[in-house]
C-alpha cells in the first residue's frame, strides 16, 4: 500500500482516472467530487500530505468557500489544478496559500515531477531553521535573542510569505503575484529583494536559496547556490 496520502477535489471521472493511472502506484489517493463530500472528509478524516484541489465543482466554487474549510486544512499543502485560467483565480489562489497553480491541460510528467517534489523532499530536508518570528511593528526579524536589520515593507512581506509556506517553501510565481499582482514584473526585481533580505538575515544564520520547488528559507549551513 502507498505510504503517503494524497486528497482530489475532482469531479470529472475521466480527470479522476488520469490521477489514478499518474500517482496511484506511488500515493493513496482519496477522490471528493463535491465540496460537500471534500467538508466532509476535512472534518472527520486524518489529514492527508497533499491534496489537489480543483476551483470549479458542481455544488460551487471552492474560493467562495475557502474561508469555511481554513480551520480543517491544519496547514495541510495543497495545489491547485483547475481549468480557470484566469489571472484573478491564479492570483486568489496564491493568496490562500496554494503551493501552485497548474491549468487544464496540463503536463502529466510535469505535475508529477512537481508531487514528487513537495512530498519527499521533506525525507531529504537536512536544514533545521531556529525559531524565528517576524515584528510587524518594527518590522524586524528575530531569532532567538538576535535580530536581523529593520525590513523594509516588501522585504517583511516576502519573508512573512516564507514563514507562513510549508517547509518555508515559496515558489517564485508565488511571490511575484503575491507582492506585484503581476506575472510580467522584471526578474531582476524580486532578485534585487531577496538579495537584500539575505545580506540583512545572514548574521542569524539563515539565508534564501533556489531549489527546484521554489525559494527557500534556509539555515546557512545547509545553503546551495543561490540564484
Amino acid at each position: 500500500m502507498p505510504g503517503k496520502c494524497i486528497w482530489v477535489l475532482e469531479d470529472d471521472l475521466q480527470m479522476q482516472g488520469i490521477y489514478q493511472d499518474m500517482l496511484g502506484r506511488n500515493y493513496q489517493l482519496t477522490f471528493f467530487s463535491t465540496l460537500q463530500q471534500f467538508r466532509t472528509g476535512l472534518q472527520t478524516l486524518p489529514a492527508p500530505d497533499l491534496m489537489i484541489l480543483d476551483l470549479m465543482c458542481p455544488d460551487g466554487s471552492l474560493h467562495t468557500v475557502f474561508d469555511d474549510f481554513a480551520p480543517n486544512l491544519k496547514g495541510t499543502p495543497f495545489l491547485i489544478v483547475s481549468g480557470l485560467d484566469e489571472q484573478d483565480a491564479i492570483r486568489n489562489s496564491f493568496d490562500v496559500g496554494a503551493l501552485d497553480f497548474i491549468s487544464k491541460p496540463f503536463s502529466k510528467s510535469e505535475i508529477q515531477v512537481k508531487i514528487d517534489i513537495f512530498l519527499n523532499r521533506h525525507a531529504t530536508h537536512e536544514a533545521e531553521i531556529s525559531p524565528v518570528k517576524l515584528d510587524p511593528l518594527s518590522m524586524t526579524l528575530y531569532t532567538r535573542n538576535e535580530r536581523s536589520s529593520e525590513l523594509t515593507a516588501k522585504e517583511y512581506r516576502i519573508l512573512s510569505l516564507f514563514l507562513q509556506a510549508p517547509e518555508h517553501i515559496v515558489p517564485r510565481r508565488h511571490l511575484v503575484l503575491t507582492l506585484w499582482k503581476d506575472i510580467n514584473v522584471s526578474d531582476k526585481t524580486l532578485d534585487v529583494h531577496l538579495s537584500n533580505i539575505r545580506r540583512k538575515i545572514a548574521a542569524l544564520g539563515l539565508t534564501i536559496v533556489c531549489t527546484d520547488a521554489g525559494y527557500e528559507l534556509q539555515s546557512s549551513s545547509s545553503q546551495t547556490a543561490p540564484t
